[in-house]
């Protein structure tokens, strides 16, 4: 289960936490890779091992030694239980602030 604080996701996986934050170096790893974030999503929701270890490696800032560990890490821990989490934080991405930019109806009754 992983924990969401507003703009990072902390990723249990095999007793490591993996801090996700939103960067736009990430961003920018992830887009580059795919070509889009719905892109990099669809990826992961296809449960790939790969796309997920390299989501986690860009938004954690995991080093080239470690990553090359994590796909492994990934599929002994169960893809299933790590794509959700990872999608959240490609969602993330999105609005890395958290702020609400939908137009609010006005509520003075006229």
């Amino acid at each position: 289960m992983s924990r969401v604080d507003y703009g990072t996701v902390v990723l249990p996986i095999n007793g490591k936490d993996y801090t996700l934050t939103p960067t736009l170096e990430a961003l920018k790893k992830i887009q580059n890779r795919w070509g889009g974030i719905m892109q990099a999503i669809e990826a992961c929701r296809g449960l790939s091992t790969e796309a997920c270890a390299y989501i986690v490696a860009a938004g954690a800032k995991v080093g080239q030694r470690e990553a090359k560990d994590l796909e492994q890490e990934i599929f002994d821990a169960g893809i299933v239980t790590v794509t959700a989490p990872v999608v959240e934080y490609l969602s993330l991405l999105l609005n890395p602030t958290g702020r609400d930019t939908t137009p609010k109806a006005d509520d003075s009754g006229e």
